[in-house]
């Protein structure tokens, strides 16, 4: 396993980078070397050197835009075609039980999807949740901050 140099974890310094100066900017550059699972014009998938379950990717767009939803809507469509080729790719090579997707955004400030092949219920798992149930009040105020209706 390839150890890159100078990768960012969430901290001070990733939070200030730019995502022209990420290691994904290095990876597209052809200055760090991945294992590509897939490429276009618009964006790159490969496998993470650090994975979840066998066969993790991460889907990234060539374009250097930091939180997803920043990217134009045809860049978004793009990445996300290819977040589709890539897990239709890991269920029929690798069987896992379900394709699990997560954008986060907090390691490298770069837009990326991890696709994540899960081959049983714990996987990819959300934190404990406390056991309440938020009301239908809490609800609507959230609604209203959102739609305003």
């Amino acid at each position: 396993m390839t150890t890159l140099p100078n990768t960012p974890k969430y901290n001070k310094v990733a939070d200030t980078m730019s995502p022209r100066d990420t290691v994904y900017s290095q990876i597209i550059a052809k200055k760090i070397p991945v294992h590509v699972v897939y490429e276009d014009e618009t964006t790159l998938a490969f496998l993470d050197h650090n994975p979840l379950t066998r066969g993790h990717c991460l889907v990234i767009p060539k374009e250097p835009v930091d939180h997803i939803d920043d990217c134009n809507e045809e860049l978004y469509a793009s990445i996300f075609e290819t977040v589709q080729r890539v897990s239709k790719l890991l269920k029929t090579k690798l069987s896992p039980e379900r394709v699990g997707l997560v954008v986060s955004g907090y390691e490298v400030p770069h837009a990326h999807v991890h696709v994540i092949p899960m081959y049983g219920g714990r996987d990819l798992q959300f934190p404990e949740r406390p056991n309440t149930i938020t009301s239908s009040t809490e609800l609507s105020k959230v609604l209203d901050e959102l739609v305003g209706i």
